[in-house]
């Protein structure tokens, strides 16, 4: 979130209210953008296989797992096939890219909702499963909202960053509880 920040302060020809992050990678810093994805997609792998070695191993787990790391990767395709300007004539790049986002969305909603039947059933776990249940709701919101809000209406990039922020947050938090677990 932090790069997203600062690409969009820095490209002011950026409006993040009409488009969505992944435009930032047409302005003049748009290869840090790139390399943002690529580095979040690694990062979620690494969060998704360490939160499944901290966790009871059950079906949930491994769901939820398995989800997250399909997450990651399409966040490498997001950096692989970045957006294109001219969204009239869709190009394979485009629905490359398109596809990678809409994976992103629909499987971290879905291994979040996994990992949270998953911490209710998990001892060690069990205070997170009703704040992940939120997260799935709050994110398939602004998931909805973000796929569905017409063009005209003006704002796919707020939706969008709505989204990445409350899947964000979740896996901040998850993490501060892995590290603990980690130290402990």
């Amino acid at each position: 979130m932090l790069v997203v920040l600062i690409i969009d302060a820095i490209q002011p020809e950026h409006n993040p209210i009409v488009e969505t992050i992944s435009e930032l990678v047409h302005g003049s810093y748009g290869w840090v953008q790139t390399l943002a994805f690529f580095l979040l997609g690694f990062l979620l792998i690494v969060f998704a296989t360490r939160l499944y070695k901290s966790t009871i191993k059950k079906i949930t787990s491994k769901i939820g797992t398995v989800l997250f790391i399909l997450a990651g990767l399409s966040f490498f395709l997001l950096g692989a096939f970045p957006s294109q300007t001219n969204v009239s004539k869709l190009t394979t790049q485009q629905i490359i890219h398109d596809s990678a986002a809409g994976i992103i969305g629909t499987s971290f909603i879905l291994g979040c909702l996994a990992y949270a039947v998953h911490f209710r059933i998990d001892p060690q776990w069990s205070k997170y499963w009703i704040y992940s249940v939120a997260t799935v709701l709050l994110c398939t919101l602004f998931g909805l909202l973000w796929a569905f809000t017409p063009l005209n209406l003006q704002a796919r990039g707020v939706d969008q960053l709505l989204l990445l922020v409350c899947g964000l947050l979740w896996v901040e938090i998850i993490s501060i509880k892995l590290l603990k677990t980690c130290l402990a």
